[in-house]
């Protein structure tokens, strides 16, 4: 072999090496932005006000909370879209509506912006489960408003259901309370937020709700109104 030849298989092979290198290195970009994507990605999505933000949701597979103490139903629509992009989740809890009432918006204005929220869950392909108001000994003037907002919603989520699935379901936290009597030891020492026994509550309802495909709305112990 003579000198330009042995001079240009090296370069060929100098080349070939570089390629190869560009390659590997795309190959592993690329594997990495589908290990963040995946990360990102979860299974369960809480969102809403205090009542999520405070609730230790970890024994929920691949679970997300993003609740955020005082936000209404209005700040949920205002980046849902955003949020559902960047998760991708398969089943949203939601807690949204107390405080907007406690800002004195009506029951049909916030009940308009929780309508809207849910749709684009629904369309993202997510199942939904709302949490319900609490009857709360601290807001007593607002129960009757809270009775009407969640009556509205599960108005809501029956209308939405269809012969094979119930894409919004309801845990009726009022009515579940008042079943057992309402006990102060529901809650926090501000008689508004829940205690580790309430949430306790929470967690059994949650799981026996998300395990019955065919519920609408679940009080306490069972399934009240399911898919016909």
């Amino acid at each position: 072999m003579n000198n330009n030849s042995a001079s240009n298989t090296n370069a060929m092979n100098k080349v070939f090496a570089l390629l190869f290198t560009i390659l590997m290195m795309t190959a592993s970009l690329a594997g990495c932005i589908g290990q963040e994507e995946e990360e990102e990605a979860s299974d369960w999505l809480f969102i809403g006000d205090s009542d999520i933000e405070g609730w230790d949701t970890a024994q929920f597979m691949n679970s997300t909370n993003i609740g955020d103490g005082g936000s209404m139903c209005s700040d949920t629509l205002s980046t849902i879209d955003e949020v559902l992009e960047e998760y991708n989740p398969i089943h949203v809890v939601i807690v949204c509506g107390e405080n907007d009432l406690s800002e004195e918006r009506t029951v049909e204005e916030t009940f308009e912006d929780f309508q809207a929220i849910i749709n684009k869950i629904i369309e993202s392909g997510a199942l939904v489960t709302y949490m319900g108001t609490k009857p709360e000994p601290e807001t007593t003037e607002l129960h009757a408003q809270y009775r009407d907002y969640d009556s509205s919603i599960q108005d809501f989520a029956i209308n939405l259901a269809t012969d094979s699935s119930a894409p919004l379901n309801v845990v009726d936290v009022y009515q579940g309370f008042e079943d057992i009597g309402n006990p102060d030891s529901l809650y926090q020492e501000d008689q508004l937020h829940l205690s580790l026994e309430g949430y306790d509550y929470w967690d059994q309802w949650l799981v026996q709700v998300s395990s019955d495909s065919e519920c609408i709305i679940w009080q306490s112990e069972e399934c009240r109104v399911t898919i016909e």
